[in-house]
């Protein structure tokens, strides 16, 4: 599995699939202060509608939207995205990743 490049959050919907995937969100620029360490990122999200997903984000957040960034998962060489389920715990697994390293999950 590979993430697309980033793009910005507010143009999520032409670029992000209507279908199941992994999605992440971090600052265009800068850093944020974790109990661990500094991180750009935002948000790690499983949805069965990627766009909807992303776009429904960056409505709750719109001060703050254009300031993001935005990828997704997609497929690579010409093999297909694993089950929602195993998606899902993909996205579990890199939540819990940056838990451990940065001593709280990313935040909005």
């Amino acid at each position: 599995m590979q993430f697309c490049p980033w793009y910005p959050l507010v143009d999520a919907a032409s670029h992000a699939p209507s279908s199941p995937g992994v999605w992440q969100v971090r600052l265009a620029k800068g850093l944020r202060d974790f109990p661990g360490g500094k991180s750009a990122m935002v948000q790690y999200g499983y949805a069965d509608d990627v766009a909807s997903a992303v776009a429904m984000f960056a409505a709750a957040y719109p001060a703050q939207a254009a300031t993001w960034v935005c990828r997704h998962l997609i497929p690579v060489d010409d093999n297909p995205l694993p089950p929602n389920a195993e998606l899902a715990a993909f996205c579990g697994k890199l939540r819990a990743q940056f838990t451990a390293r940065f001593g709280a999950e990313p935040q909005p």
